[in-house]
Parts: structure tokens; C-alpha cells; sequence
């Protein structure tokens, strides 16, 4: 998910520079991976956005049209419709294939991305957080991360638990984020509010907040130029941490929203966070009374073409490298999940 090199990327990088996987028949393979990424970065390797922890931060603009360069001319890329269409008529996709998506509405999608899948004729998949973007609010992960990297302090008390900030704000980060994504809904309403007032650190004001994200405006037209819109909830809260009827509410209204304004059906749902910790059996059956008809979830895997599930279609996280792409698309086994 992140930049970093570990083992794998590294195996990765040898194994591209010595061609190996332009030996691997694509169709011999049994699987259909789907890419996802969240953001894309500008070249400019002085670039930094105050909301970025990292973890999402993407490929370079530069480094993501290597990719999809790689991938145009390497592979089928399916869209929303040609996914349905397999599974009407059997559960099954015979043909090589992969599939490209993004989540949470960055306006980096619209800016840098969308041109780069326009040229190379990418059918990607974008899911819109439908509240957060009429709202123009920042998701809950970049608030986090926001108000530990401008914190003065050393140490904050948070809930009833201290955090040691000085030199393990990381840490911090991902620990919050765990207790947003894991404790049930109720409990942490009101932890953003919590944080910024142990932390001394102001909620970034409506203009920047809005300055990350697409518009309607933007999400329209990169709709009318191929790229599928689907829903990414309301407000991203984890779905799990909801009851049944809440989960509803996120997956209907947002559905709604996104229909009135592109005017057109949505047929898809991405679970936020998208981990099986993330979502329940409940979380499908609602989907599929709320008239989708695929689930999306994360860092999950790869599907097998001859299983695909319409509730469950596995993703891997995005690639900071067209040798990691490669290693994703014809060895995802060994590298899906790194």
C-alpha cells in the first residue's frame, strides 16, 4: 500500500528487469486481479499534501502512466459491465483479465489520474464517499493524521488512553485509525473532536478540506469520458462498527445520492477499509437489497475467474511500481498482498 521497498518489491524489481514475467501467459492463469489505488502523486519529488500519512500515497503520475501503459498492452482491462456480464451468465470470466479502481474521491483522480486513463482507454472503476463529497469533509484517516503531524505535544490523552507522540507519531496514527476502524460506532462519534482538542490542533477549515476532493461537476464528466462511478458509502465509517440498520443507511443513501447526480445507475459498492474485519454477511445481504450488484472488497486477494463471488470480489492494494504491477497481475500469489 505504501512506497516502501520491502523483500517482496525488491524481488519484484529483479524479477522485471530480467523480462521473467513477459514469460507468463496471462491466460494460462486461473486468476482475475483487480488493482486499487487511492491517490496519485505529482512527479515533483518536493510534493507533499497535509492530509497524505503514507499509506495511500501512490504512485507517482509519471510512475502510474508507465502502468498503465504496461498494462494496455499486456491485458484485457474489464470494466464494471463486462464483470456483471461474466456473472449472469455463470459466475465465471474465461477470458485474461484485469481490472482497475479507485477509491475516496481524491481530487488527484480527476487532475492526474483520469487523463493518463482516458489516453490508454482504461475502464476504471471510481467510488465516491457520496456524503463526504457533497459535504466537501475530509475522511476520518486524513483528519487523524493531520491533527498528530501538527501537534506540539509530546504526549496526548485521548479517550481515556495516553499516546506517547514524540518520535512514534506513525504509530500514533495507525493506532487511532485502529480504534476508528475497529470499536463499534457509538464510541467513537465523537474521537475527531477528541483528538484535535488533546492535540491543540484546529479541524483544517472548509476550503482545504474541499481542495482534496473531486466535485460533482468533475465526478460527471470523468463519468462521461469511461470511467464507472460507484458508491464508497456516505461517509466511509466501517461498516462492521455499524448496526443493520445504519449499514443501510450507508449503502441506500449513498446509492441515492450518487444516481441524482450523475444520472445514471449505480450497480456497485466498495466497503470502506474493505478487510473481512471490515464487513459481515449482514454487509452483503444489505448491499444486495439496497440493488447493487458487486461488493468491492480491499487487500483481500485475487479472484479466481472460475469463483467470483458478486459480494465479495477481492482487490490488491496499488502498486508504487510497474515491476510490482507486474508481479501483481502474473504472479499474485506470492505478491497480491504485499
Amino acid at each position: 500500500m505504501g512506497l516502501s521497498k520491502g523483500p517482496k518489491a525488491w524481488l519484484a524489481e529483479g524479477l522485471h528487469s530480467m523480462r521473467i514475467f513477459d514469460r507468463f501467459d496471462l491466460g494460462s492463469l486461473p486468476w482475475l486481479p483487480i488493482l486499487n489505488y487511492h491517490r496519485i502523486r505529482p512527479s515533483n519529488p518536493s510534493f507533499a499534501t497535509p492530509f497524505a500519512d503514507g499509506v495511500f500515497a501512490g504512485p507517482t503520475v509519471d510512475e502510474f502512466d508507465r502502468q498503465m501503459c504496461w498494462l494496455s498492452r499486456r491485458a484485457e482491462i474489464l470494466s464494471e459491465d463486462d464483470l456483471i456480464a461474466a456473472l449472469r451468465s455463470g459466475g465465471a470470466w474465461t477470458r485474461p483479465g484485469v481490472m482497475v479502481t479507485f477509491d475516496d474521491g481524491y481530487l488527484d483522480n480527476y487532475t492526474l489520474a483520469f487523463p493518463i486513463l482516458k489516453h490508454y482507454r482504461v475502464p476504471a472503476i471510481f467510488f465516491i464517499p457520496a456524503g463526504l463529497t457533497s459535504s466537501r469533509r475530509l475522511g476520518w484517516w486524513d483528519l487523524i493524521s493531520y491533527f498528530i503531524k501538527r501537534t506540539g505535544k509530546s504526549s496526548l490523552a485521548v479517550g481515556g488512553r495516553r499516546y506517547q507522540v514524540a518520535g512514534t507519531s506513525s504509530l500514533v496514527i495507525q493506532e487511532l485509525m485502529t480504534r476508528m476502524r475497529t470499536e463499534p460506532a457509538e464510541q467513537t462519534q465523537f474521537l475527531l473532536q477528541e483528538i484535535s482538542q488533546a492535540a491543540g490542533v484546529a479541524f483544517p477549515d472548509p476550503e482545504m478540506q474541499s481542495g482534496e476532493l473531486m466535485t460533482w461537476d468533475q465526478i460527471r464528466e470523468v463519468e462521461g469520458g469511461g470511467i464507472t462511478i460507484g458508491s464508497h458509502t456516505l461517509t466511509h465509517r466501517v461498516l462492521s462498527t455499524l448496526d443493520s440498520q445504519a449499514q443501510e443507511v450507508e449503502l441506500r443513501a449513498s446509492k441515492t445520492l450518487v444516481e441524482t447526480q450523475i444520472g445514471r445507475p449505480v450497480r456497485s459498492i466498495a466497503y470502506p477499509v474493505g478487510d473481512y474485519g471490515d464487513f459481515n454477511l449482514e454487509t452483503q445481504r444489505i448491499a444486495e437489497g439496497c440493488g447493487y450488484e458487486l461488493g468491492f472488497s480491499f487487500a483481500t486477494g485475487v479472484n479466481r475467474r472460475t469463483r467470483l463471488r458478486p459480494f465479495d470480489v477481492k482487490r490488491v492494494s496499488a502498486p508504487a511500481t510497474t515491476a510490482f504491477l507486474a508481479a501483481k497481475v502474473k504472479a499474485p500469489l506470492l505478491f497480491g498482498s504485499a
